[in-house]
């Protein structure tokens, strides 16, 4: 007898083999582009419970709307379907953000992205903005070179005009620009499903508005040098854009100056991630970071913040300096609605019918710390924070959170931002 099901979590099939794969829907997208998501394969070992969590990791490329899947089973052989609404892939669109995650530092500008080029989830962008912080950006991405799945490649150039971030001189100075200019490119290998290996060479150049002393290696205020990184990456998250189950492992070793360059230190970087299912609603999600710096003395430049890309939320419009950051967070997710979807049947384009939504609560705690290398033990006092939360999932994974935090002295800060904390 043949079943078709919708998709909801099953126990294992004792016994029955994948036959055959069906991927519907995809009328840009190459149905490799899929398939390489997928743990199940062709001729192997059926297992309804991984469902659910397939359909989560397609949705996670980016590409598409909504993911839904299916299966029947028939004497022995399941036939697992696929069906996706695709995205628009094309955007010449304006430019609008937020740097810092401060709403007073906006940019705006125009930009051509392009995230699915060819059908393979290859990325193009190139891109400028004006208002804090100008900076044009030009980058390629490929997440199967040459057709293979095997390997990757990336590569990008970068101009930024950006204010100095250096809390020690914006007490002692009035402000001056750094101009950046940075090219880099990146061939990776991909592991596992889960796991990639990249390596990173590129070029640097960093220049100030006036000469300061001891902002940069040179004395002229000139700084120019080769870099390069070393990546590893693990990853079993169900939805990057907010995950609710899986585990985030990224640990690197980066080196910068090679030569006649005066530059010459090289920083580790480990973040772990953890994200546990209590229930079908509930989540507990954990996080630790941690950047040390190595070598002779870092130029101002390469300090660590926390305040800008890194946030510990009490402190949430606060900025510490250091040659060396320290993060950890715990955060409680409960689904109070979805995620689910909303059709426009009227929309003009198909790729604008389809919306995904939903709404999270959360409570979270944070604590972090940024130190210099000559810091003492008992100056290694972290800044702790915690509070409550809504989330609201929006289309295109999108992330929209309203929070209230305090700090230790239990003083209150409304946040407004975008995108998950981790």
């Amino acid at each position: 007898m043949l079943t078709l099901s919708p998709l909801v979590l099953f126990a294992s099939v004792d016994g029955v083999v994948v036959e055959k794969i069906v991927v519907s829907g995809n009328k840009t997208t190459d149905s490799d582009v899929i398939l390489r998501e997928m743990q199940h394969r062709v001729g192997g070992s059926f297992h309804a419970e991984l469902l659910t969590y397939e359909r989560d990791r397609i949705y996670s490329l980016g590409l598409f709307n909504r993911v839904e899947i299916f299966h029947a089973v028939l004497e022995g052989s399941a036939t697992i379907f696929v069906d996706v609404h695709e995205r628009w892939y094309i955007f010449p669109v304006p430019v609008l953000g937020i740097k810092d995650r401060d709403w007073k530092k906006f940019y705006f500008g125009l930009g051509v992205v392009h995230n699915n080029f060819r059908g393979r989830n290859e990325k193009v962008l190139g891109a400028f903005a004006l208002g804090y912080d100008p900076w044009f950006t030009a980058m390629y991405s490929s997440p199967a070179l040459f057709g293979e799945r095997s390997f990757f490649f990336e590569t990008q150039f970068t101009y930024t005009n950006t204010k100095n971030r250096s809390i020690v001189y914006e007490q002692e100075l009035q402000d001056f620009k750094e101009t950046w200019y940075l090219f880099n490119i990146t061939p990776g290998v991909r592991l596992t499903l889960f796991t990639t290996v990249s390596f990173t060479l590129g070029y640097r150049a960093i220049s100030l508005s006036e000469s300061i002393p001891g902002h940069t290696k040179s004395p002229d205020g000139s700084d120019s040098f080769l870099f390069s990184s070393l990546v590893f990456r693990y990853d079993t998250r169900d939805i990057s854009e907010y995950p609710m189950y899986g585990t985030y492992v990224r640990a690197s070793i980066s080196k910068s100056g090679f030569g006649v360059s005066n530059v010459d230190h090289f920083r580790t970087l480990t973040d772990l991630r953890q994200y546990v299912p209590l229930s079908e609603r509930l989540s507990i999600a954990g996080r630790l970071h941690a950047s040390i710096a190595g070598g002779t003395r870092l130029p101002r430049y390469s300090h660590m913040f926390i305040g800008y890309e890194e946030k510990v939320r009490g402190h949430y419009r606060e900025v510490f300096e250091g040659e060396n950051i320290f993060l950890s967070s715990v955060e409680a997710r409960f689904r109070l609605l979805g995620p689910t979807y909303y059709e426009w049947k009227s929309a003009m384009l198909p790729e604008f019918s389809v919306f995904r939504y939903g709404v999270n609560l959360a409570l979270f705690g944070d604590m972090g710390r940024a130190w210099f290398r000559d810091d003492t033990f008992r100056e290694f006092k972290p800044v702790k924070g915690f509070g409550a939360g809504i989330h609201l999932l929006l289309p295109y994974s999108g992330v929209l959170r309203l929070e209230y935090a305090f700090n230790e002295s239990l003083q209150g800060e409304f946040i407004m931002d975008l995108f998950v904390m981790f």
